[in-house]
């Protein structure tokens, strides 16, 4: 299907919706407004939208300056470049259920693909099952991991894993323990990684990267800002967008948030991911 392909399809129920209320009459703008709701854009970018579309001579000049608006939102300013190192370590956290150990293991494989020499690091110590999940992983990728027994220390595992890899040419993807954000005390286990893997170089981790479920919404904007708090997040990855009807809550999460979603995630499989283009996702979210 290639990845424009991939995108269209996981867009396509918020797409398709658009396609059908896009117009230039009272009752379609109407019901315009009620699609960019349902599909998560929020009350001020939907009405900004709607008087976008209201100010337009006709169909093809409303959807052009709807992109434009939308463009300038997911086009955050530059920041300064990220430095590499030997190794490059990326940390990924999120809260339980959005699909952030098939992420890590969808980043792996991508990386591979580019040849690049990839270790996992099994830092989800609170259950015995996300340990043996990304073992799978590792197996199946045929990419070493470091882990630990049940309740060991993440941050020991990290330090570990980085600290043998020094020198290398080589990405390292930290897994973490879902938790929820309010629980001060597992954000503190985070928030320890960080700061043992800067005993190394105080670069570390280059990135790290929040895992957020695309059908939940909006409510990931409360979650990332609690993470904001006790990890220096560079960038989303915006899980299960192939399941959901609220493409457009990408835009309200990058205006409030300032935190450029670099990847997608846009089915099941291992190649189901596509690094975020901005101009790309417009075209396939608004049909011609």
């Amino acid at each position: 299907m290639g990845l424009v392909g991939s995108i269209r399809n996981a867009l396509r129920r918020t797409s398709n919706a658009l396609g059908k209320s896009i117009a230039k009459d009272k009752i379609v703008i109407e019901e315009l407004e009620r699609t960019l709701i349902e599909a998560d854009f929020g009350v001020q970018i939907t009405m900004d939208i709607i008087e976008t579309v209201k100010k337009s001579p006709d169909k093809k000049t409303a959807i052009e300056e709807i992109k434009k608006y939308l463009l300038e939102i997911l086009e955050l300013p530059e920041k300064s470049e990220i430095t590499e190192t030997k190794p490059y370590v990326v940390m990924f956290v999120g809260v339980n259920g959005v699909g952030k150990t098939t992420a890590i293991a969808k980043m792996a494989n991508m990386e591979l693909e580019k040849d690049k020499n990839v270790s996992l690091v099994a830092g989800d110590t609170f259950r015995a099952a996300a340990i043996e999940q990304l073992t799978i992983w590792s197996e199946r990728l045929k990419i070493p991991i470091f882990k630990g027994e049940y309740g060991a220390d993440p941050a020991s595992i990290a330090y570990k894993a980085i600290s043998e890899s020094k020198g290398e040419d080589r990405v390292i993807l930290i897994d973490t323990a879902g938790r929820l954000h309010t629980n001060k005390n597992l954000m503190g286990e985070m928030e320890k990684i960080v700061r043992v893997a800067r005993k190394i170089d105080e670069r570390y981790p280059n990135e790290t990267f929040i895992v957020l479920d695309a059908s939940i919404g909006q409510n990931n904007i409360k979650q990332a800002k609690q993470f904001m708090e006790y990890a220096p997040l560079t960038g989303i990855v915006l899980t299960k967008l192939d399941g959901t009807a609220k493409g457009g809550s990408i835009f309200p999460i990058i205006r409030d948030l300032r935190i450029p979603v670099k990847y997608i995630g846009t089915g099941e499989g291992l190649e189901d991911i596509s690094q975020f283009n901005g101009e790309e996702f417009l075209n396939n979210l608004f049909p011609d």
